[in-house]
């Protein structure tokens, strides 16, 4: 990181790869000594996206806000954006502060995959819910401006940001809204749900139908009334001004379980109440989770929390497991103490839930027990299965190297046999190429035998007559010497 040592560029780039809490102080320094944040390494990638990809959400808002840095930018070798990185990263304010400052959601690699379904594909539900839930700012602020006659806007602009963080929420749990309200107590104002619910209308009546935000914006804008009411009422009959007691009596009452599921009762009815409501009965998405929850029972699964959430956020299969039990929140959920089996994300669900899970932690944890040691003896008997088929094949090993070795040895006495069939052939045809040789030899000698034998038509030859038989062997034993 060395400036002095490398390039601007380069300590740009070392600085983005560089892991948390570290490389901010070079970037900013590289980015004052002219370093490009959109000028891509050896490797395709631009600074913006080692940074998104490493979740440097710092890193992240200063090349987009310093520096300038395209977050759309999609010069990769497979069209990946820093949107896409984040979500691969699991990092959700990455990916919030990416979203905040201008990148595109719908944005495809060259597969055809959007940061949502990257996100999705990898596990990473609540990251695509983040992504596909996303409301622009811009949108919201046409709320907080006067148009036509008005005397004022219908949202105040100091309820801007609290309004666009509300509705970019994914945990949809009453008792979770219950929490954000009194986080964000400038939420209390009536304009709030009214901006809602015009927001809820805009989704639907829009070119490009969004039945989920409509449904979504609607239940928020229900659910703020229901529980400024539920506030209002409980205030009254404790006869406190503190706003603290009211909340936790609003959170029993939403939390109160009902049915073998055991869900709020309160959380239940105020989502049945939503659909019952919703203006638009032609919508598609409100007709599937009617006839999701109306087949079950208050309380029963599919419980409506249930259902209102994978319509909004899709389906996430066991992602209720590590949940927290009271309100849904995901990040900083622990075990209850004695069953280990129940999660919470802070103290106050937790006394919250105590009255209802206190008869239940004793059962829980011997059923935990038990189901650990079932799990340990099916893992037991499992290891013993994996042993004996090792031995198995062991054994098998053994006899396959056993009949390897014998097939050598008969391959290698073949050969010998083979070796000594050749040297026989060798030999025979070595005798047959002697004999052949021998013969033309005793032919070349009868040819030359013939050629030395006299003709009969000059000289006295062998007359016919007995007087000359002597004369005539003799004649002819000379022949015969030769």
């Amino acid at each position: 990181l060395n400036l002095q040592a490398n390039s601007p560029q380069d300590s740009l780039i070392l600085a983005a790869s560089a892991e948390s809490g570290s490389g901010l102080e070079a970037a900013r320094l590289a980015l004052l000594a002219g370093a490009d944040p959109n000028l891509p390494d050896d490797q395709g990638m631009t600074p913006l996206l080692h940074a998104a990809f490493k979740a440097r959400a710092d890193l992240v808002a200063l090349l987009v806000d310093t520096g300038k840095a395209d977050v759309n930018w999609d010069g990769h070798e497979h069209g990946y954006t820093a949107l896409m990185f984040a979500a691969l990263s699991n990092s959700e304010p990455t990916v919030l502060s990416l979203l905040r400052r201008g990148a595109r959601a719908y944005k495809t690699n060259r597969l055809g995959r959007t940061a949502s379904q990257m996100a999705a594909f990898v596990g990473h539900h609540r990251i695509a819910s983040l992504i596909g839930n996303y409301f622009e700012r811009e949108e919201l602020e046409h709320y907080t401006r006067c148009h036509g006659l008005e005397t004022e806007p219908k949202l105040p602009p100091h309820l801007l940001e609290d309004t666009w963080m509300l509705v970019t929420d994914v945990n949809l749990n009453p008792a979770h809204l219950c929490y954000t309200l009194e986080l964000r107590p400038a939420l209390l104002n009536p304009a709030v749900p009214r901006v809602l619910e015009l927001l809820s209308e805009s989704q639907w009546k829009r070119r490009d139908l969004n039945e989920v935000l409509s449904i979504k914006f609607f239940y928020l804008a229900v659910a703020v009334r229901h529980l400024l009411a539920e506030w209002e009422r409980c205030r009254v009959e404790s006869g406190k001004d503190d706003e603290q007691v009211s909340l936790d009596q609003a959170l029993r009452r939403l939390t109160q379980p009902v049915g073998p599921a055991r869900a709020g009762r309160g959380s239940e009815e105020l989502i049945r109440r939503v659909l019952r409501e919703y203006p638009y009965t032609e919508s598609n998405l409100l007709r599937t989770m009617i006839r999701s929850l109306a087949s079950s029972r208050l309380g029963c699964r599919p419980t409506a929390v249930s259902v209102l959430n994978g319509a909004v956020n899709g389906q996430q299969f066991f992602a209720d497991q590590d949940a927290c039990e009271v309100c849904d929140q995901f990040i900083g959920c622990r075990h209850c103490a004695g069953c280990r089996v129940v999660k919470y994300c802070g103290s106050r669900c937790q006394r919250l839930n105590w009255p209802v899970h206190k008869p239940e932690c004793a059962k829980l944890r011997q059923q935990r027990l038990k189901d650990e040691a079932n799990n340990a003896s099916d893992a037991a008997e499992a290891a013993a299965k994996a042993e004996l088929a090792a031995s198995e094949a062991r054994s098998e090993a053994d006899a396959a190297r056993a009949a390897a070795k014998e097939a050598r040895q008969r391959a290698d006495e073949a050969r010998a046999l083979a070796e000594a069939a050749e040297s026989e052939a060798t030999s025979a045809e070595s005798a047959a190429e002697a004999a052949e040789a021998k013969a033309e030899r005793a032919e070349r000698a009868a040819a030359k035998a013939r050629s030395k034998v006299p003709s009969g038509g000059k000289g006295g030859g062998i007359k016919d007559g007995g007087g000359d038989r002597e004369s005539a062997e003799l004649a002819v034993e000379p022949q015969e010497q030769d």
